[in-house]
Order: C-alpha cells, then sequence, then structure tokens
C-alpha cells in the first residue's frame, strides 16, 4: 500500500481500514506512507513504514510529488530487499500514483489506484499547478490496472473525463469487494 497519509485524515483512515479488513482475511500488508521520520512499526502481519522526505520544503503541491518519488523509490526497494516478493500495488490517490506508477514498471506487478476526489472538485480555480494534477490524474487513470472509487457519481465522473474503460473502474463501499478486485488484475 502506498498512501501519503496513514492512520488519520480521511485517505489515512480509508487505508488503515482496508489495512485491518486484509489482515483479517489472511493477507500481509506493507503500507508506506509519508511520515516526519522514518520507522517501522511491525504488527503480526501489518508492517508500516514511515518515509521522511528529503525535502522537507516544496513550493506547491507538484514539487513536493517529485520530490519525494526518490524517497518512495529508497523505501520500496527496501521493502522490496527485505520482504521478498509482492503481489499487487494498491496506490491511494493520486499523490503517491507516481512512485506506484513506477514500482509497476520497476517490478512487473499490476497497479491499482483508488481516488478519492477528483482535482477539480479540490482546486480553488484554474492554474497551472491544477492543471498539471489534471494531467497527472488522467495518465495514472490510463496506466492503473484498475481504479477503485467509492462513490458512484464520482466514478461516473473520472470515467467520462478521463475516458477511462468502464471494465476498469469498481465502486467498492466499505472495501467491500476488494480482494475480488486484486484477483482480477492478477488474473490479467
Amino acid at each position: 500500500m502506498l498512501s501519503w497519509d496513514y492512520g488519520r485524515g480521511y485517505v489515512g483512515s480509508h487505508v488503515e481500514n482496508l489495512v485491518g479488513k486484509l489482515i483479517s482475511k489472511g493477507h500481509n500488508v506493507h503500507v508506506l506512507h509519508i511520515a516526519g521520520d522514518e520507522y517501522t512499526d511491525v504488527r503480526g502481519d501489518r508492517i508500516v513504514y514511515g518515509v521522511a522526505p528529503h525535502v522537507k520544503t516544496n513550493l506547491h503541491t507538484i514539487t513536493s510529488i517529485f520530490s519525494s518519488l526518490g524517497d518512495y523509490t529508497r523505501a520500496i526497494s527496501s521493502v522490496v530487499y527485505d520482504a521478498g516478493d509482492f503481489d499487487i500495488i494498491h496506490a491511494h490517490d493520486w499523490l503517491v500514483g507516481l512512485p506506484g506508477l513506477m514500482a509497476k514498471l520497476a517490478y512487473g506487478k499490476p497497479l491499482v489506484l483508488t481516488l478519492y476526489s477528483l482535482e477539480e472538485d479540490r482546486r480553488g480555480g484554474i492554474n497551472l499547478v491544477s492543471l498539471s494534477i489534471e494531467g497527472f490524474e488522467r495518465h495514472l487513470c490510463d496506466l492503473a490496472d484498475a481504479l477503485v472509487i467509492h462513490d458512484e457519481g464520482l466514478c461516473k465522473r473520472i470515467a467520462e473525463k478521463y475516458e477511462v474503460p468502464w471494465e476498469k473502474v469498481h465502486v467498492l463501499h466499505e472495501w467491500d469487494g476488494i480482494v475480488d478486485v486484486y484477483r482480477e488484475v492478477l488474473e490479467r
């Protein structure tokens, strides 16, 4: 699992909930997220890695994403070295989509991307940063093996806006059916 947050905030809480559900079904899960300090927290089949960014201050979200790419690359490589092989990459939101895509290309594993909103919902107007973020969203939707959305309306908007094939999009409430999504992308 790749996330910007873990255990706090909207996305971080969703990721923590998903990890608990997967562990209860017998899956081993490794979570990587940005943290103030590097850490590893092992709790049974759940291992959480805090990835400390080398660049602490960025001009805006885009520069933050690019500077964190190296941090995530280092962390992902370390996890793969320590833990061995893995089956799937699940990136939560566009903020970690680029490291997820990098891992997909480097290790040949499928990428599941969960989107919680669109940039048009978050931005306070159109500017170069928001247009860049929309470009990231479009690119990630195109290259992910599956998209997971929690809301039917958002699902429809993403599929139409970014021209995503419907068979690639999954609407899941409370993560019911996520293991089926994982199986589907692994079978392709």
